[in-house]
Order: structure tokens, then C-alpha cells, then sequence
């Protein structure tokens, strides 16, 4: 038996469509929104009229390149920057970062905190994330007023409601519900998603030409991930965020990985593991320090002057990820590859031992890695993931144009 769909969650699934579609595609007009959207004009018309009076849209007639040609100028409608303010918060080994961005998704400031994390208890990691946020408010001249959302991207597992944070290389935390943590200090809605996750979702809304909607984002950083996009959606497990690539087993009883078990592909393709393996240290110890980015170019430029430690290590690390983006493919169909992270400006050295894993044919049916995009700052996908995240959840709160209709009126008009 069919649900009966109410006329008042339509009319909200429709003016989300519309703020979907300006996310997606930026400033357009209201032609445009009813050819993206498929809704008719005057809908289109009549939910732009009342976000704008609401101040959550703007207009704005175009440039005057365009304003010049023939015929009426259509008038261009975006989300209004002033409106409210989200934060996003990325959780990894060694680090705490906050940022305050628009509602139009521009980025108004940033901070982080580089110490270590592993110890840190829930009460710690709130009043850090707390300190972060309202230094970060002064600093902008954002009050807490205008705070309507909050997301945390973290290296870990969270429950797929996304309130829990399960597991994390982060700190010794287990099942913490940080969401619940940050609304009761807030006071506004938070949620929590894997930062592998958090960069698929990044792309979803900002490169869907070049990813589609069916695609995988590796991760390749001091952690190794993947996000997976199956029909425009993230993919993950019923009770977890799942998809934990990166710990996927490449050798059994081998190196040992920062999750406690040996063998996985981030023990040997993680940039902990990559820096392990060069110097020569026990590969049942992890290193705990967080290494920066410029120890890995060093890596990189020895690596390019000699076939030494560097250069075996690379290679090793690019085994291990052709082995599990082989593994991932026999489950899947095939889906282009999008790589993000510090470690593939090591790809030259990856990608021989990539390909090579994808010649081991299944069942005579040859596969090519298909790499359609690379992207090196992949901190910078993830709070793009983060932003866009809260502000859907955010404009799918905002009631529609009936609803803010006052209870004696109605009352009134129904005697």
C-alpha cells in the first residue's frame, strides 16, 4: 500500500529543489530553475518570491555584459551570503580544525590546532571545537546567533544516522555521540560523517560533470579511504559509515595498521607506513607523531634521484591500492576513479604497480583504472562536503511559504 504524500512536504520538496539547484549551478534565473528543477513557472515564481521577502534569496540583475543584449535582462537569484552561518569541524590524528562559511557557502575563516589528539576525552574534544568556533565568531564578527548548522568530518567511523562517532585513529573514543554534544553547547542541529565520505560528497555538489553520479574518491593521505557515489548517494553500511577501504586486508599477518590489525592497505600505503617502511622501523610499531606534507615531497624528490627505500615504498604503497581498487571493482562495476589527497603527488610512482593489479584479469574481462580527476588539497573537499552537507540540512528545515502563515489566521480563516 502507497503512503499518502502531503501536500505540505511536496511544497518543502520543492523549494529545497530550487535551493538545490542554485547550490549546484550558482546564481541563475528563474527560466533556468524551471528548466533544472522541472517545475512550473509560477511554483518557481511564487517559492523565489517568498525565500527572497524571507531574506534567504537574493536578486540581482546581470552584468552588464549580458544586460546589454536585446530583449529584457532576466534577473539572476542566489543564496543570500547573510542570511545564516554554518560551521563545519574536521577531526584528524593530530589535528582539530573549525571553520564559519555563508550561506552562500563562502568561506569566512578558518583555524586549526595541530597537538596530540590520542589521548583526548569527549569533554576535551567539545571545548577544543568550542574555543575554535566562537575565537573563529570574534574573529569574523559572527555571533552565535547567526550560527544555524554544524558538521564534523572526522577519520573514523560514525553510525550512518550520522550522530555517533564509533571508532577513530583521532582519539581513544568509542561510540561518543558528539552530535548531541554540540547541539546541547549550540543549540543548533550537528551531525557527524567520515571524512572519506565528506570529500565524495564534496564532489558530488561541486564537480558533478567530471564525477557523475557514480564514482569512487580514494583518499590517500596518513589515512587511506574511500568514498563511493551509487546513483548521485553516498553509499554506506545499515548501522556505519562503512566502506572502510583503507583497512581492507592486502597482507595477511602483515605490517601492523594504526586500526590494530596487521595487514590492511593503509599499513603499507598510508603516509605513516610509506615513512615507516624508509627508515626501516619495526612494521609492528606505529609511528604516532603526524607527519606534514613536505616529508612526503622529500620522499618524493629522493625517490626521483635514485631507486633507494623511497622508491620500493611508493611502489609498495601503489600495490596495495591497485589490490584493493581490484578487490572494490569485482564487488561493483567499475566506476571512475577520483584520488584526493597529499600522497598523489607520489602517483608517478604508484601507478605502474595500479595498472598492474588491473591486469589480473576476472574471468578474461580486462579493466582499466579510469582517473578523471586528481586533487591534492583533499582537507579542502572535505570541508566543501561539510558545508554543503549543513546547508541541506538547513534549507530542508526551512518551512515553506504556508507554513509561516500565523495559527489565528488560519484559525480565522477556517471559521
Amino acid at each position: 500500500m502507497s503512503g499518502i504524500v502531503r501536500q505540505d512536504d511536496v511544497r518543502r520538496l520543492n523549494q529545497f529543489g530550487i535551493l538545490r539547484a542554485l547550490r549546484r549551478h550558482g546564481s541563475l534565473s528563474r527560466t533556468a530553475l524551471t528548466s533544472l528543477t522541472g517545475l512550473s513557472p509560477s511554483t518557481v515564481t511564487v517559492i523565489t518570491n517568498s525565500l527572497i521577502e524571507r531574506g534567504v534569496l537574493t536578486d540581482r540583475l546581470p552584468e552588464a555584459s549580458t544586460a546589454n543584449k536585446r530583449g529584457r535582462p532576466q534577473v539572476l537569484i542566489a543564496p543570500n551570503g547573510q542570511h545564516a552561518t554554518v560551521a563545519t569541524i574536521r577531526l584528524a590524528r593530530g589535528l582539530v580544525e573549525a571553520a564559519l562559511f555563508d550561506y552562500a557557502a563562502r568561506e569566512l575563516g578558518r583555524r586549526e590546532l595541530r597537538r596530540r589528539t590520542l589521548s583526548l576525552v569527549p569533554e576535551s574534544i567539545v571545548r577544543l571545537v568550542v574555543e575554535l568556533i566562537d575565537g573563529l565568531a570574534e574573529e569574523t564578527g559572527c555571533d552565535r546567533a547567526s550560527l544555524v548548522r554544524i558538521t564534523v568530518a572526522v577519520e573514523g567511523i560514525v553510525d550512518s544516522a550520522g550522530r555517533l562517532l564509533l571508532s577513530t585513529p583521532f582519539a581513544d573514543v568509542h561510540e561518543m555521540d558528539i552530535a548531541s554534544l554540540l547541539e546541547a553547547e549550540f543549540g543548533v542541529g550537528a551531525e557527524v560523517m567520515n571524512d572519506c565520505n565528506a570529500v565524495a560528497e564534496g564532489l558530488t555538489w561541486t564537480a558533478p560533470e567530471a564525477s557523475g553520479e557514480n564514482f569512487a574518491a580514494l583518499l590517500m593521505a596518513n589515512g587511506v579511504g574511500l568514498g563511493l557515489a551509487i546513483n548521485g548517494k553516498m553509499l554506506s553500511g545499515p548501522k556505519s559509515s562503512g566502506m572502510e577501504f583503507g583497512h581492507m586486508i592486502y597482507k595477511p599477518g602483515g605490517a601492523r595498521c594504526r586500526c590494530g590489525r596487521r595487514g590492511c592497505i593503509e599499513a603499507y600505503a598510508g603516509i605513516y607506513a610509506i615513512r615507516r617502511a624508509i627508515a626501516g622501523q619495526d612494521p609492528n610499531v606505529v609511528i604516532e607523531d603526524v607527519p606534514e606534507n613536505d616529508t612526503l615531497i622529500d620522499i618524493v624528490e629522493k625517490a626521483r634521484r635514485a631507486d633507494g627505500p623511497e622508491r620500493k615504498a611508493l611502489q609498495e604503497a601503489g600495490r596495495a591500492l591497485g589490490d584493493g581498487l581490484v578487490n572494490l571493482f569485482t564487488l561493483f562495476d567499475s566506476v571512475p576513479l577520483i584520488m584526493a589527497g597529499a600522497s598523489t603527488i607520489a602517483l608517478e610512482f604508484m601507478m605502474d604497480e595500479i595498472r598492474a593489479a588491473f591486469a589480473n584479469q576476472s574471468f578474461g574481462r580486462r579493466v582499466e583504472p579510469d582517473i578523471v580527476n586528481v586533487y591534492p588539497d583533499a582537507p579542502k573537499l572535505m570541508r566543501q562536503g561539510a558545508v554543503l552537507k549543513a546547508l541541506a540540512a538547513y534549507d530542508m528545515s526551512l518551512p515553506d511559504q504556508d507554513e509561516l502563515v500565523p495559527e489565528e489566521t488560519v484559525s480565522a480563516s477556517r471559521a
